[in-house]
Order: C-alpha cells, then sequence, then structure tokens
C-alpha cells in the first residue's frame, strides 16, 4: 500500500494532538503522550530520509547496521555534518507544520474538545456511538478523509 506526504502529515497532527490536548486542556503534560511523540519523530524521520518527503533533501540509501557488544544497534551515517543539520531541520519542519495543523483543529473545536473532556474525566470511557452522538448533537459534521497538511 503507498502512502502519500499528506497522509503521513495527518497521521502526525493526529499524533501530536493528543500532547498539545494535555496543555491546552489542563496546562500541563503528562508521560501518557511520551509514546506518541516518539512515533511521531520516528515517522518524520523515515519520510526525511527513506521517503524523500523533504524540499531538496534526497534519500540517503541504505544504512549500514552496525552491532556492538552490549549495545543497541548503531547506524553508520552515509551523509555529512552539514546535511545531518539539513535532515533535523527538514524533521523539525515536518513535526512544526503537523503540530500548527493539529493545533488549529483544537483551536477550532475547542469547545467540543472540552465537552469531550468533562464526560472522559466523568466516565472514564466513551463508546463510538456516544462519541459520535456529541458530533451529531453540535450539528459538527465527520470527516471522513482528512484534509491536506501543508505550510501556510
Amino acid at each position: 500500500h503507498l502512502h502519500s506526504k499528506s497522509e503521513f502529515m495527518a497521521e502526525l497532527a493526529v499524533m501530536l494532538a493528543g500532547y498539545l490536548t494535555e496543555d491546552m486542556i489542563f496546562h500541563d503534560v503528562t508521560t501518557g503522550a511520551s509514546n506518541d511523540l516518539k512515533q511521531a519523530t520516528k515517522l518524520a524521520q523515515q519520510m526525511v530520509k527513506t521517503y524523500a518527503m523533504a524540499d531538496d533533501l534526497r534519500t540517503f540509501g541504505q544504512k549500514d547496521e552496525l552491532v556492538f557488544l552490549g549495545r543497541d544497534l548503531a547506524e553508520e551515517k552515509d551523509y555529512s555534518e552539514k546535511t545531518a543539520e539539513k535532515i533535523d531541520k527538514a524533521i523539525t519542519d515536518l513535526l512544526n507544520d503537523s503540530k500548527k495543523a493539529a493545533e488549529k483543529i483544537l483551536t477550532d473545536y475547542k469547545d467540543m474538545l472540552e465537552m469531550i473532556t468533562d464526560r472522559l474525566l466523568d466516565k472514564e470511557t466513551l463508546e463510538k456511538e456516544e462519541f459520535e452522538k456529541l458530533f451529531k448533537d453540535e450539528n459538527i459534521k465527520v470527516p471522513k478523509k482528512t484534509k491536506k497538511i501543508s505550510k501556510k
């Protein structure tokens, strides 16, 4: 199955939304979103280094994986420090663009977000039907497919 950059950007926004929601609603963050942040960073790295989904950067060939006794798998870089800086910037840009997109959605629907938060704090779990009913009651149409996320 093929994946587009816009699909990956939407996925990054979803991964970052939990972290952003904690900060927006509770004005604090917990360790709960750490796995999402880790996965978002990993996906952004793959987008840049493996799939060439960054401006002005190419893929970087096959990484030589090195195993050292008593250590995790290490990678041997096949690019310069200057290129490594460009890669880091491209990864950061992808994450920041996705973060901005997630922030906009969460801000646009903050009332709904607060209502869902209140329900979850009260009940801990919302069934799919209950969740969808909240949107229906508020006359909010749930999109079937995500829109493209891009720099703006």
